[in-house]
């Protein structure tokens, strides 16, 4: 789990997971789920589903997966990576990976097979570390180990720059939220009109 120091780091800026929720294209969050984070400091960390929980445990079997199947030495990146001109764009790397030529490369760790939902992930952290080559590494129903590579892809980079340059500076900075996109957010956004909401009447 991450310490209240790297959450309110990770408030400082947009990471991979952020910018699929962002697309709309998480199954863990909405963009709205992360405006309201940055802005006010939600603890999405602290409210994992079982699944993401299970796939933070499976890590280091993935880790050991991908190294016996590549024979890449492993390792464990310490710090969060921010890109030096776009400072909006932030990274948490599961992994590094090294090769035979000594190039560095990032390993994406997963415990599903919807990978193509972590395109836009992946690409945003060759963006943010310069790093022209990301492998995913994934487990698939506890019985089949892959590993998907992706190469640096110019024009979806630049779409991805614009999307969280934008996200950043007219919700973030503005302060204006994205629009609602399922029942939840709008109990988030109006909780005055919230079914769940009681009701007091003075008598």
């Amino acid at each position: 789990m991450l310490t209240q120091a790297q959450k309110a780091e990770r408030r400082t800026g947009i990471g991979g997971s952020d910018l699929a929720a962002i697309c709309g294209k998480s199954p863990f969050k909405t963009s709205l789920e992360v405006y309201m984070d940055k802005v006010y400091g939600d603890a999405t960390e602290d409210k994992m589903t079982l699944r993401q929980r299970m796939g933070h445990y499976k890590e280091p079997i993935i880790a050991d997966l991908y190294h016996e199947q590549t024979g890449y030495p492993v390792l464990h990146p310490e710090n969060m990576y921010r890109h030096p001109e776009y400072n909006w764009m932030i990274g948490n790397i599961d992994r590094f990976a090294v090769l035979p030529s000594w190039q560095k490369i990032i390993v994406e760790l997963k415990s599903t097979n919807e990978r193509m939902s972590y395109l836009w992930g992946v690409a945003h952290y060759s963006i943010v570390t310069n790093i022209p080559r990301v492998d995913i590494a994934v487990l698939i129903g506890d019985a089949d180990f892959r590993v998907y590579t992706y190469e640096r892809d110019p024009e979806l980079e630049e779409k991805i720059i614009l999307i969280e340059k934008n996200y950043w500076i007219n919700n973030i900075l503005a302060r204006i939220p994205p629009e609602p996109t399922t029942s939840q957010d709008i109990s988030r956004l109006y909780p005055q009109h919230s079914p769940e909401k009681k009701i007091l009447v003075n008598e």
